[in-house]
């Protein structure tokens, strides 16, 4: 603003604020409705933000240089050949040549790419009450009251205007995310493009949720958590039915990652009260304990080099995908327009990429926790003296959070002794094999290199389900939710049947 002209005339400074102001607001509340406690989130990503300009990184050709001392020529992570999977795995396989894979952890990051294309459009800034082309003045924006005396739960719709009886698509984000999520916006606006009306929710396992329509003390417990969730979504639809008057020829519950997972153990919970017709889950953990821990392992993975080492490779894999966030992903009908493979590989390596994906979900943690401690009354938590807490936190992760709070909340619901490992078995995939062989209306996408996932859960879900789950050959954990093979897959998986049109 300093070197801004018109700062310095009278009402001059009004308009570049208000400017700036309405570009980023959207994304200033997508980043604080993601986080329990603002403070931690703008600490931590202005801190690196930070150090990232004072080592000029955020200018290519310094960030490139400093990158050969650690990486030498091959500063691009290469791309992989091709791993060989298990015949079951290979016979249900979308074959992805085109993909350019650079191996799980570092293609998870092209999550990046998954963009809202109905964005900057308009001359009028973003939140303009004349710009009406931005997706964001698509969206109906709604809160409901799902437990008295609690704060409201958010949701969006966003409908196909002048058809009430467009099919209806409730989508969920994965671990932590809520009703704001980019990605979640990214994949109602192509489920919009062709024809289905959308609504966006929160995960039962984030803060938001917890707070909203929680009835238990912590999240993870499937069959508890969905109940809530079913409790919400009744709220919610029930909302959407008497504002809007939507009577959708075909209903679906959706969700990737952990979203995924909860809408199939919703499915089997089914009495008829929500009527879905189809349940689609892209890339839901088998066994949620081992996805948990992973997770740990993932975040864990600066202890190889050391403290110091650690953080500079860590920054500098930052500063890269700061950079591939700043850089536009345009589509043409959902196709990437490049013509090269290349514009949409990240430079970062895979050991950086599970560093940074650790760190991400280990903040998810910290949030629900952070919550958890609110809702207890935990003396450490008045605004500004959590310094005790912010410590607590950091100290644990998921293993902590399965052994310590799960596995004790899961005793006292089903009166037993339970264990880790029983908790990894009623928590997971297995529990609901009888379903998920029976129930037609259950559909999977999943990666065939997911790092959540190991071979022979591949084989399990291939046996269970059968030609209702299709694999793509790569992408790791939702790195190709931007492809166009992709959204061809979650568009013929939502496809109704023929009888839904009768009438």
């Amino acid at each position: 603003f300093a070197f801004d002209p018109k700062t310095y005339i009278y009402g001059g400074q009004y308009f570049t604020f208000l400017n700036s102001t309405m570009t980023r607001y959207d994304s200033y509340e997508a980043a604080t409705m993601g986080n329990w406690d603002d403070y931690i989130l703008f600490r931590d990503i202005g801190s690196f933000h930070r150090d990232i300009q004072v080592r000029n990184w955020d200018r290519p050709k310094t960030l490139y240089k400093a990158g050969l001392k650690y990486y030498g020529k091959q500063f691009m992570p290469p791309v992989k050949d091709e791993v060989s999977r298990p015949a079951k795995v290979e016979s249900r396989m979308e074959p992805m040549p085109d993909y350019g894979s650079q191996g799980a952890p570092t293609d998870t990051l092209r999550v990046a790419m998954c963009r809202v294309q109905l964005q900057g459009k308009s001359f009028w800034p973003r939140l303009s009450l004349w710009n009406h082309t931005d997706l964001v003045h698509k969206f109906k924006d709604h809160a409901v009251e799902v437990l008295p005396g609690r704060r409201k739960l958010s949701y969006r719709l966003l409908p196909v205007e002048g058809e009430k009886r467009a099919p209806l698509v409730v989508l969920m984000p994965g671990l932590g995310g809520n009703a704001l999520n980019s990605m979640s916006e990214s994949i109602a606006e192509m489920l919009w493009m062709n024809g289905y009306s959308v609504v966006l929710i929160s995960n039962p396992f984030s803060w938001e949720f917890v707070e909203a329509a929680a009835t238990g003390k912590a999240p993870g417990y499937a069959p508890r958590d969905v109940a809530d969730l079913r409790t919400a979504l009744k709220k919610v639809l029930g909302d959407i039915r008497a504002r809007y008057q939507l009577q959708p020829v075909h209903k679906t519950l959706a969700g990737y990652s952990l979203g995924g997972y909860y809408a199939l153990f919703a499915a089997e919970q089914e009495d008829g009260n929500l009527a879905f017709d189809r349940y689609l889950a892209i890339n839901p953990p088998v066994n949620l304990v081992n996805g948990l821990v992973k997770l740990d392992e993932f975040y864990e993975t600066w202890r190889k080099w050391g403290s110091n080492e650690a953080y500079e490779r860590g920054l500098m894999a930052a500063a890269n995908y700061l950079a591939l966030l700043d850089t536009p992903h345009q589509w043409q009908g959902y196709s990437p327009v490049a013509p090269l493979r290349n514009n949409y590989l990240v430079p970062v390596y895979n050991d950086e990429a599970k560093m940074l994906i650790g760190y991400s979900f280990k903040r998810t943690l910290d949030e629900v926790m952070g919550v958890m401690e609110k809702r207890d009354g935990a003396p450490d938590y008045s605004w500004g003296s959590r310094g005790d807490m912010y410590d607590k936190l950091n100290r644990r992760n998921y293993r902590y959070y399965a052994e310590k709070i799960m596995v004790p909340e899961v005793n006292r619901l089903t009166g037993k002794t339970g264990s880790l490992e029983t908790l990894a078995q009623e928590t997971g995939l297995h529990a609901l094999e009888k379903s998920l062989k029976a129930n037609p209306k259950m559909r999977v996408i999943h990666s065939a290199d997911d790092f959540l996932e190991n071979d022979a859960e591949r084989k399990w879900l291939v046996d269970t389900l059968g030609e209702r789950i299709v694999f793509m050959e790569y992408g790791g954990h939702l790195g190709n939710l931007y492809t166009r093979a992709m959204h061809d897959q979650i568009l013929k998986m939502l496809e109704p049947d023929p009888d839904a049109y009768e009438n």
